[in-house]
């Protein structure tokens, strides 16, 4: 059994999913650009999520949101399910898009470590060694000076997702045997999505008192730091390139695709004593989960579970305590 998530409204996240084995299936095209931007639009508008920055890489992409309503979890389904379908659909293949085990959402305790986590997202393809700057990653991707000020307009793609023109096709479409057409009789019908879609990329909550200009220029001088640093640290070692990117086939992947071993945290915080007084929040909700959940499998209903349960909250309406 894995550890229950804690879902809180109001976090701030760095959120991660990963492509199967590692594989390109994100790898840049019109096509991917397309599918994700309509698709993480839409789902931050019915979902209510506030996104500050982003990039989709080959393999895998990074977001740095916000989730007002504790809605994080329904929002990430609702995007990957789509994408992977659609992109599945472009790609010509039936199997998993994302690696199962491969997500990731790391609650961000203090300014330093957003602004910190901003600058990870911006430097991205930087830090994988594909491209000079951050400009220069031919996929989708925002800036320092796209927060605040920039609205991803997303025109619907014009395959896998229901088009208005398909109406027309009814008459066909009774005619059609196969099993596909039938269930698809089966089932009830869906207006088609909108034909655009609109994502703002804003500035994050812990920031919000700070003028907007001032902050993308703190933002862009640590963004041009980390590309500093970056440069000196590859000393010498050549660049992937955009080019070398779009050639890249989407079944194929890195020479290695071994986990590194590496640590999945739940939390980043520059504050040490704040760090440590969210671990042991954490460690204190865990705790209290299992001795509710314990209490309700011996068939207490009345059970309160702490604030912040997610899964038994939404299937089974447990009771949870309020927010503080």
């Amino acid at each position: 059994m894995t550890l229950p998530r804690h879902v809180v409204p109001g976090r701030t996240l760095l959120v991660t999913r990963r492509c199967f084995g590692r594989m390109f299936l994100l790898r840049p095209s019109p096509q991917v650009e397309a599918v994700f931007s309509y698709c993480l639009a839409l789902a931050a508008e019915k979902y209510g999520i506030q996104v500050h920055a982003l990039i989709v890489l080959s393999n895998h992409w990074h977001g740095l949101v916000t989730d007002p309503r504790g809605t994080l979890p329904e929002f990430l389904r609702w995007l990957h399910c789509n994408v992977a379908k659609a992109l599945n659909v472009h790609l010509r293949r039936g199997e998993s898009l994302w690696a199962p085990g491969s997500y990731s959402a790391v609650h961000l305790g203090d300014e330093a470590a957003v602004l910190d986590k901003l600058v990870y997202v911006i430097t991205n393809g930087v830090a994988a060694g594909l491209v000079p700057t951050p400009g220069e990653w031919p996929g989708l991707h925002t800036l320092a000076e796209d927060v605040g000020t920039r609205v991803v307009d997303a025109a619907r793609p014009d395959f896998f997702f229901r088009q208005p023109a398909a109406d027309a096709d009814e008459e066909a479409d009774r005619a059609d045997d196969s099993a596909r057409a039938r269930r698809r009789r089966r089932e009830p019908a869906r207006d088609p999505l909108p034909d655009r879609a609109r994502l703002a990329i804003t500035v994050p909550p812990a920031f919000a008192a700070m003028p907007p200009e001032e902050f993308r220029a703190l933002l862009g001088r640590a963004v041009d730091e980390r590309v500093a640093q970056l440069h000196r640290q590859r000393a010498g070692r050549p660049w992937l390139g955009a080019e070398a990117v779009l050639r890249q086939e989407p079944n194929a992947s890195p020479g290695s695709t071994a986990p590194d071993g590496s640590l999945n945290p739940r939390i980043a915080c520059r504050d040490k004593w704040r760090r440590i007084e969210l671990l042991e929040t954490q460690v204190e909700f865990w705790h209290e989960y299992r001795q509710a959940l314990a209490r309700y499998r011996q068939g207490d209903r009345d059970a309160v579970f702490p604030e912040g349960t997610y899964w038994l909250r939404v299937q089974f309406g447990v009771t949870c305590r309020a927010a503080a």
